[in-house]
This record gives structure tokens, sequence and C-alpha cells, in this order.
């Protein structure tokens, strides 16, 4: 050590210890955004991926090449009939899918028309048809034709302007102008083509109208095939999508449900006309058609296809085989048709085809888990009405935020089976509310809510739907035997059979367990004795019977009960005296059948609604009247063979009419 150097201070233990550095402002910043980053991926837009298990996916096969349960696979094997998939395996589809005939055959110009062109080719694979070999037969519905012929044939239309005139108390030198689908038209004094068809297929008697015989020429042979199609063991659209990434969400066929609808419409008119001109056989046919693409529909599996097939049997139910009076139908067609309608296909349960739903949902919570769709696209709104600004900032972040799939599709799953066995409350979308997105799991059970809410039918809603269509299916089984009954003993049965002595013996109901073609119902009428009063010792056994024909599956009923009833009095068909009345003597839009909420036995002779209750009260005012359990009306049979559904809204004058007969269905 030099002179210049000075010794180093020396330092004690406790000076010696190394104190701990001091952590900086910025420090602790950069600290805290990074806890605050990472909770908030954790807690915000992390994703737990969804694991096949039955209480998430429900199935575990089959599965796609990547993994993914497959769910249009699945519903494909559940729904697709075997002699499709037989026809499938081999590279060609089976000539026993009628739907295959139809599309191959027949033009129909709003075919396809929402589905992109790699979408149209699948379609085309799927049947195993070409698509440059375009289909042979021309379809037009009357509303085009009519609009055709206006411009092309006007003096066709000539008949029915005049009528219209007549009942709007138009002069032929009035010149109004309609605006119809923004086109304006001036033909017959402001009454267009379009108008022209509607009130032909109004009419009950259209084939008196010389341009409804030129549509039914032109349009037969398309529709004689479509006939012919649904008479075959299966009817099946093609389930395709626009991607192959897209799942059942993308499968709606609506350009398939409108085209069936049109051809339901047709089946319809083309029946009033034969039955106009007399050709029962064929109105039976097209009856019949009708009520196989109805059936076929249904058993797509799904409810807006169920739905549709149920619109479509309810258009067979009100077609009138019976409206002209000169030409009658005989005993041998009404049979004719009673063993067509008992011998059409099955028809998928509410069960099924609620499990179907439950795939369809859960495809799209898969589908959302792989982000092959958003959040957003379950609160789709029309472009007429487009989201507000809050709504769409939470779809925007909607779309963003991460979820437990696994709570999804185990909440959602739950909640199915809850509502499925009636222990549940059901669903009630709720919307995105935005204080229930904070955390991971009370966002995955909002978001699985709102799936509930939005994409699951109301199950009592189907349930009635599929009720109120075997309530008319039973009216209609009804309706025809009575007319089988009246063709073969010249008269309606009575209300009610009377002893010697004009006491009432047995209902209607009794007397008409023959006719109803079902072998153990003619047994049974063989085992009541009737010339015994309802209520002898003997027949008593039989009071609590449950017969399924004469009760409504909506009503809740006592065993042995009935939901429906005949109208009793002077100006009905059924009188009081025990005598069965001729149909030829009242007009045949008149009620045969109607229903009643309040239940009474099946045997019972005196228990008729009166024609005063009737007409003094109106539809659903009380249940010892003309009533029902459905929402909104009741079912009617009526004396030209079909069944109706009349709404609580009909005008008591139009009602009293239907009651006594009138000249013009209700509209």
């Amino acid at each position: 050590m030099t002179e210049d150097q000075s010794p180093l201070p020396k330092l004690t233990p406790e000076e010696n210890v190394e104190k701990p550095r001091k952590i900086g402002c910025v420090t602790i910043m950069w600290i805290g955004i990074f806890v605050f980053l990472f909770l908030f991926w954790y807690n915000g837009l992390r994703s737990v991926p969804l694991r096949i298990t039955p209480e998430t996916t429900y199935i575990t096969e089959p599965l796609t090449p990547d993994g993914r349960v497959d769910y249009v696979a699945a519903i494909k094997q559940k729904l697709y009939p075997a002699a499709v998939l037989s026809g499938r395996s081999t590279g060609v589809a089976t000539d026993d899918n009628g739907y295959r005939l139809v599309f191959q055959r027949v033009q129909h110009p709003g075919r396809l028309r929402d589905l992109s062109p790699q979408a149209v080719q699948k379609y085309y694979e799927e049947l195993g048809l070409d698509p440059n070999t375009p289909p042979d037969l021309p379809y037009t519905d009357i509303w085009s034709f009519c609009r055709h012929i206006e411009a092309a044939e006007p003096e066709l239309l000539e008949d029915v302007i005049r009528l219209i005139k007549q009942e709007r108390s138009i002069e032929d030198g009035d010149e109004e102008t309609v605006e119809v689908l923004g086109t304006t038209f001036s033909a017959g004094g402001g009454i267009d083509g379009y108008e022209v068809a509607n009130r032909i297929f109004q009419s009950v008697d259209p084939h008196r109208f010389p341009i409804t015989q030129r549509w039914v020429e032109a349009i037969s042979p398309a529709l004689n095939l479509v006939a012919e199609a649904v008479a075959k063991p299966v009817y099946f659209v093609p389930m395709v999508a626009d991607r192959e990434d897209e799942g059942l969400y993308s499968m709606y066929a609506s350009s398939a449900y409108q085209e069936s609808r049109e051809y339901a419409r047709a089946f319809h008119l083309r029946m009033k006309y034969r039955v106009g001109i007399g050709d029962i056989d064929g109105a039976i046919d097209d009856v019949l058609a009708c009520y196989r693409l109805g059936r076929h529909w249904e058993q797509r599996g799904m409810v807006i296809d169920a739905l549709v097939g149920i619109a479509l049997e309810g258009i067979a139910a009100a077609m009138a085989i019976d409206a002209n009076p000169t030409v009658p139908a005989s005993e041998e067609q009404l049979q004719r048709l009673v063993e067509g309608i008992r011998n059409l296909p099955p028809q998928c349960t509410v069960e099924e085809i609620l499990e179907c739903e439950r795939y369809f949902t859960l495809d799209m919570i898969q589908s959302l888990s792989m982000r092959r769709a958003n959040v957003s696209d379950l609160s789709v709104r029309h472009p007429s009405h487009p989201p507000s600004r809050s709504e769409a900032v939470m779809n925007f972040v909607a779309d963003r935020l991460g979820y437990n799939w696994n709570i999804v599709a185990r909440y959602y799953n739950e909640s199915y089976n809850a509502a499925l066995t009636g222990t549940g409350p059901g669903f009630a979308s709720t919307g995105l509310r935005p204080l229930y997105w904070l955390t991971l799991n009370s966002r995955s059970h909002e978001l699985a809510n709102v799936l509930c809410g939005l994409m699951v039918p109301h199950f009592p809603t189907v349930r009635e739907a599929f009720r109120r269509k075997d309530c008319c299916d039973n009216m209609r089984q009804i309706v025809l035997a009575m007319l089988i009954y009246e063709r073969r003993h010249g008269t309606l049965p009575p209300a009610f059979s009377v002893d010697a002595d004009g006491q009432p013996l047995h209902s209607w109901r009794v007397l008409l367990l023959p006719y109803l073609g079902d072998e153990s119902l003619a047994e049974l009428y063989a085992q009541i004795r009737l010339d015994e009063p309802w209520d002898s010792e003997h027949n008593r056994q039989f009071h609590t019977m449950n017969l399924d024909i004469y009760r409504c599956p909506t009503a809740v009923k006592k065993d042995g009960e009935a939901s429906y009833s005949v109208i009793v009095g002077d100006n009905t068909l059924f009188g009081s005296d025990g005598n069965g009345r001729l149909l030829a003597d009242f007009k045949r839009h008149i009620i045969l059948l109607t229903e009643r909420k309040e239940g009474v036995c099946w045997m019972r002779p005196d228990a008729e609604i009166t024609q005063h209750v009737a007409e003094t009260d109106h539809i659903n005012s009380g249940v010892a009247s003309i009533s029902s359990n459905h929402t909104g009306g009741a079912n009617f049979g009526l004396g030209n063979g079909s069944v109706n559904f009349f709404s609580t809204t009909i005008s008591p004058d139009v009602f009293t009419e239907q009651i006594r007969g009138s000249d013009t269905p209700v509209p």
C-alpha cells in the first residue's frame, strides 16, 4: 500500500450483509400488466375444448377424420331409409327414393335457389343424377299460369273476371289499377291474373272455368309423376351443406319445403276439379298423394320437417271428396280412401324428432367450439331489423371470448333431458346479458341458456301439433265411416237408436263401430246387446273402455269418455227422434262432427250438443258446448268428407250457416 492510498474502512458484521434491491415502479407496473393479461386470457379468452363423452356430445360415434362427432352422418344413419343407403353404398342412388324421380323429371322454377353451386353439385351426387340432364316435365302453379295466360290469352280469364266483378259490384267501365308484387295491372278493370288464380283456388267448383281445365291439362303429367313418386317406399330430400365444414345447422331445405307445398296445393285444386267433373277415383288419388307427401316429410326427423308434413296432411284432410251431390262417392270409393289413409307410411314419434333436434343443437355447439361458427350467429336478425349498437358491440365481444364447451354441452343436455321428461321448466331465451359474461363458468352457462332458448323447439307446442293432427285423423276416419254408413243404409246414422217406446238405447258411436275399418271395433260391436239400453247390466262392462278413435289426444278424459259429438236439432244433420236423416236434403258444407271438452261416456245416447247451444255459444265458450283443448279453435268434420279447423274468431253468422248448411266453405 503506497502513501497516497488510504486504508479501506472496515465494515461491521451488520453492514457487511447485502441489502435487497428496491423494486422500481416500472417493474411493478410490468408485473401487474403481465398478471392482468394472464388473468384476462385465462378467464376471458381461453376456451376449454369439448371432450367427447355421453354427458357432453351425447353420442360418441361416428367420428369425422379430424376427430369430431359426425352428427351429419349420425342423423343420416337414423333417418335415411335403408333402401337409400343401400343404393348410395354402391355409388348409385336407388330408384326407391321417390324424390329422386321428381328431381330428375319435374321442372320446378324455384328448386335449389338457396344453395351454392358447390352444394347443388353435392345434391346431384347424393341422388346419383347427372346435372347436365335437365328435367323434361314442365310444372307451374295456378298463380304463375294465370299470370302467363293474362298476357297470352286474356279471353280465358273472362269468366272468372266477370264473377269477381259481380262479387265486388264493379261495372264494366270501371278501370282500377292494382299493384301485385310490385307490378301494376289493369286487365278487367283492375282484376289481374293473380287475383283470378286466387278466386279459382278458393272456388268450390273450379271445373266451370275454362282456365282451370287448361291448367290441369298442362300440369297433370308432372303432378301424376309426383303422385307416383310419393307412392314409393321413401321420398327423401338430400341433406347437403354449402361447405364441407358446415354442419346440420346449414342443411335446411327451404326450397324443397316450398316445392312440396306447391305440389300439395296443386293436388288440392286438381282434386276439386276432378270432383266437379265426377272423376271421384282421380280425386281420391290426389287426396292420398297429398297425404303421402306429408307423411314422407314427417319422416325426415327434424321439427321443421315434421311441421311441414303436418301442414301438408292438413291440406289433404281439408279435401272435400264428397262435395258433388250429383256424383257422390260410392261406398267402394270411400272404402278405398279409408284403406289408403290407414296404409300410409308410419310417422316418426315426437321423441324421435326431438332426439334429432338434440343432434342439431349439439352440432352447433361443436361448430362453435371449433370456431366454425360464431356466437353472434345465434342472434341473426332480418336485414330490415339490424341489431342496435349495444347489441352489435355485445355480439362482437361474444365472438372473441372463451368458453368451457364441456359446461355448455353438459348444461344443454341436462336441460334438454329435464324438458323431455317434464321435470324441468323448459327453455326461455334471455339474450346476451353482459354481467353474466364476466367469468368463464358463468359465461358458459349463459351461452348454454341462450342456445336452449333460441335453438330448441318448445316441446309442448311440438307435441300439441302432433296431437291436433291425430285428432284430425280421428275425425276424418269417423266422417268417412258416417258417409259409408249413409251409402249402405240410405241415411246418416241417427244420433241414437231407440226402442219400441221411443226411448234412447245407444249412441251413434256404437252404431258406427262396424264401419270404422277396425276388426277389433267390429268384434266389440258384436258383443254389445243392441236391444238393451246402453246402461244395462250387460252393457255397463263396456262403459270404461278407451276407444282412441273417439278420444282427442289433447283432451284429458276419464276412462270411457269420448271427445266428439254431433249437433242435434231441427236444422242439422241429426234429429232427436232416433231416425237417420238424408244427407241429400242438406247442403254439403255442413257440420257433421264436432269436438267437445266435456267428456261423456262413449255409449251414452242422450248427451249430444243441441243446435240451440251450438248456435248460442261460440267455439270454446264453454265446456258443455262446442269446444276443444286446441289453442285458437276446434276441428270440425263436414258433410262433404273433409275435416277443417275453425278459429274462435269465425263470424257467428258464418258459423250458424255451417251448422245448418252453406253453399260455400269457411274461407
